[in-house]
């Protein structure tokens, strides 16, 4: 009969994790999260409901780019660990990619730019020239998603904190400076769109910069084989919008300024659940894909009930501290203007690490190649905001949208681990 370990190899095993790449990768993330938390936090006090409910959309809307593009993170992450790509050939596919990417957003630009007046009326925005500004952001989407995906697939510690540390501290000084020397909401998005740029710039090697003086003579070849990889996680993102954020842009066009603002306040209470989790599915997708090269099924399912656990232990603490304190949590994270939302806050938080178990699963599946479950994924996640839309028809409120959500999340997160179970 085997022994179990002594204290003395528990706490060894213990040291050696807590040492690993993933801990510090997932410790940056994490750090990078706060700050999003902080600078969401300050920007609440400083616009109240109303005007924070516009920072929200146009914070939505760049997460929504970035999640969009960040399917080539995953791909490229995914390709770097299984194909063992030499980092010249990696470097001249980022920058052949970037270079079309870049010839692509000028006419994207121009025609969203035409619709503008259209959305911010849509959606009650206060100036039309932030949704400008977000705008700029795209020409950044596809270089800060292809380096960092390489660089998750290289297990480059160093380049992914700096990129995730700068990007947030860019995002945050400079945003809070801007508003103090009287710019305003317009001022907050310049420093939203420059530091994505930022955060695309030091995820890049020196050699991943000089490729692009280089002429890519692949890059044809290389964007189909790069976008074909990344097919199943691009629907993943889309999933991820679509549950996550959908509900924000339904009360924008249906409920009054003050009660989307509560609702903009509960989506960051969500997105902080969610992301602060997301590394696990980052980190996944390497693991099971060797494992599934190697036909050690065996072991990738392992590999995903030990980050299920990982997921469950961790979340414990937050869920059961906002459900206990939820008036005091949501005054001290948004302020007084916000404590009406409190009583929707732990239904909000559940709904949130209850989509962090689905699309755990989901990416499990991906990395051994089942693509079928994430387009699946991407379906229910519509019939989702098509029935948060219907339900918004016959009970304009805020309670409904919320209720709606935490129960359907639930539901998909039971079917998902039952998924799992049965394979």
């Amino acid at each position: 009969m085997a022994s179990l370990p002594s204290g003395t190899q528990t706490r060894s095993r213990v040291w050696q994790l807590a040492r690993s790449p993933s801990a510090v990768i997932f410790l940056s993330a994490n750090i990078a999260n706060a700050a999003n938390l902080v600078f969401n936090m300050i920007f609440a006090r400083l616009m109240g409901p109303e005007l924070f409910s516009d920072l929200a959309l146009l914070l939505t809307l760049k997460l929504a780019a970035l999640s969009l593009f960040s399917a080539l993170q995953f791909g490229f992450s995914k390709v770097t660990a299984v194909l063992h790509a030499d980092a010249r050939r990696q470097a001249d596919m980022v920058a052949g990619l970037s270079k079309l990417s870049l010839k692509v957003s000028i006419p994207v630009f121009f025609i969203l730019f035409a619709g503008i007046d259209g959305v911010a009326r849509l959606f009650s925005m206060s100036d039309p020239r932030t949704l400008i500004l977000v705008l700029l952001i795209i020409p950044a989407l596809v270089p800060i998603s292809l380096y960092r995906g390489i660089a998750y697939g290289r297990i480059d510690v160093p380049r992914l904190v700096l990129s995730f540390q700068l990007e947030w501290m860019v995002r945050l000084l400079a945003g809070v400076a801007l508003w103090f020397a009287g710019f305003g909401l317009v001022g907050v998005t310049l420093a939203l769109a420059v530091s994505v740029y930022i955060g695309a710039v030091f995820a890049s090697r020196k050699a991943d910069r000089a490729a692009w003086s280089r002429r890519q003579s692949h890059s044809a070849s290389d964007a189909i084989m790069a976008l074909r990889t990344s097919a199943p996680f691009l629907a993943i993102q889309i999933a991820q919008i679509l549950m996550l954020d959908g509900e924000l842009f339904i009360a924008k066009a249906v409920l009054p300024g003050t009660e989307a603002g509560y609702l903009a306040g509960l989506g960051l209470i969500q997105r902080i659940f969610f992301f602060a989790f997301l590394s696990f599915a980052t980190l996944l997708i390497p693991m099971v894909a060797r494992k599934s090269a190697d036909q050690d099924r065996v072991g990738a399912r392992r590999d995903l009930s030990n980050m299920l656990a990982a997921l469950a232990a961790l979340a414990i603490i937050p869920l059961g501290i906002l459900t206990a304190f939820a008036p005091f949590v949501s005054t001290l994270l948004f302020g007084e203007a916000f404590r009406p939302m409190a009583s929707w806050a732990p239904m909000a938080a559940m709904s949130a690490f209850s989509f962090a178990i689905t699309h755990l699963v989901i990416t499990y599946y991906v990395g051994r190649d089942d693509n079928l479950s994430a387009y699946g994924f991407a379906g229910i996640a519509l019939l989702q905001l098509l029935t948060l839309m219907f339900v918004s028809t016959i009970w304009p409120s805020l309670g409904a949208l919320v209720i709606a959500k935490f129960f359907i999340m639930i539901a998909i997160a039971i079917i998902s681990v039952a998924m799992v179970a049965r394979t």
